[in-house]
């Protein structure tokens, strides 16, 4: 009889560890879908920060060029287009000096654009 109790309880024992084997199962399953959301997400907003740092760079040699240009040209607007260009082309010259240093310095602009996208957090 105490052979019997005894395979029943260990029975029981397997059942209920097999039971909390399968609630660990699918919660590990549900956090690896919600991993690969966020990685997707992540991948996302990457892809987000190098699209605008392309479309920045593009901006900024345009910017250059068209403030090149009212150099050499008279200024518009009495004067006053003319003198924004170039304030603009001191800030476009020194990120155009930086990218000549390489991956470095993109690096770095990565950094800094990443810093617009962060989350801000409740204290």
């Amino acid at each position: 009889m105490n052979e019997v109790a005894a395979l029943q309880a260990t029975r029981q024992e397997l059942d209920s560890i097999k039971k909390a084997l399968r609630e660990k199962e699918q919660t590990l399953r549900m956090s690896q879908r919600q991993c690969r959301t966020l990685e997707d997400a992540i991948e996302d907003r990457d892809g987000e920060v190098d699209r605008l740092g392309r479309k920045l760079e593009v901006l900024l040699r345009q910017a250059g060029g068209n403030s090149r240009m009212a150099d050499e040209s008279e200024p518009l607007n009495g004067g006053n287009l003319h003198t924004s260009e170039l304030e603009f082309d001191d800030s476009a010259g020194e990120a155009g000096s930086a990218s000549l240093d390489g991956q470095e310095t993109s690096s770095k602009r990565r950094y800094s654009l990443g810093g617009l996208f962060k989350k801000k957090r409740d204290s």
